[in-house]
């Protein structure tokens, strides 16, 4: 909408956006949180973790591995990793059935860093198979009910780094089984702001032995990339102009 007049500006299809977005949020959080990770490991097979790997291999040439587990071997995931490969031939892709649990163990045992998108209401991996150095990238869950990761990884990490305190502490499922309140986390945008403002370190963080970052989406992110997209799509003349067109 526009922001003086209220009225309909654009009409932009969201779910590729809102995946593109949510994974934006996750490469920003590895580059503040990570190293230069060398493999990465992803739970789900969904827009979101295409995005999530796309964006990562994209950000990092230091990624040479990736492993995609999902609940079984199927088309959707085989589909995703002929494309996946397509678009980066250099990096190994590898794909799992979350039963396949040696080799699963093995993969998030050398990951340098673990995305996971899922619908999960229980821990997809145990808390002692993630290495010390690790950096999580939790965007699954929405609700209460759903869980990705067991309370113990939590615990490990120390400060957790979300993109809303406020809503993670009603709606992470990971967070308020570990019993974590809005005032356990910190806010990505404010380390953004501390190295923005050169205050690298200002904000108080207890560190652990891994790292995680738990978003759950936050709207104003779709109205920030969907107003970008607006306009490079009129720079470039892009779309369909509807004339005469108010609401």
């Amino acid at each position: 909408m526009d922001e003086e007049t209220g009225c309909v500006k654009a009409i932009v299809n969201a779910s590729a956006l809102t995946a593109l977005r949510t994974a934006a949020g996750s490469v920003l959080a590895t580059r503040l949180l990570s190293k230069p990770p060398i493999s990465l490991v992803a739970f789900g097979a969904g827009k979101q973790i295409e995005a999530h790997v796309d964006l990562h291999i994209r950000a990092y040439p230091s990624i040479k591995r990736c492993v995609i587990v999902n609940r079984s071997r199927n088309m959707r995931l085989e589909n995703l990793l002929s494309e996946l490969r397509r678009s980066h031939p250099l990096v190994t892709l590898e794909g799992l059935a979350a039963d396949d649990t040696t080799d699963v163990q093995n993969a998030v045992s050398h990951a340098s860093v673990i995305c996971t998108a899922t619908s999960s209401t229980h821990p997809l991996f145990p808390s002692e198979w993630v290495s010390p150095g690790t950096h999580l990238n939790l965007v699954g869950s929405f609700k209460p009910g759903m869980i990705e990761v067991d309370c113990d990884l939590i615990r490990r990490a120390g400060t957790i780094v979300v993109d809303s305190a406020e809503a993670c502490a009603v709606e992470a499922g990971e967070l308020i089984a570990a019993g974590l309140k809005a005032g356990d986390m910190v806010e990505i945008g404010r380390l953004v702001e501390d190295r923005q403002g050169g205050l690298q370190g200002e904000t108080q963080m207890r560190t652990g032995d891994v790292t995680v970052f738990k978003s759950v989406g936050v709207g104003l992110q779709d109205v920030a990339i969907a107003e970008h997209v607006v306009s490079k799509a009129e720079s470039l003349a892009v779309g369909t102009i509807v004339e005469n067109f108010y609401v």
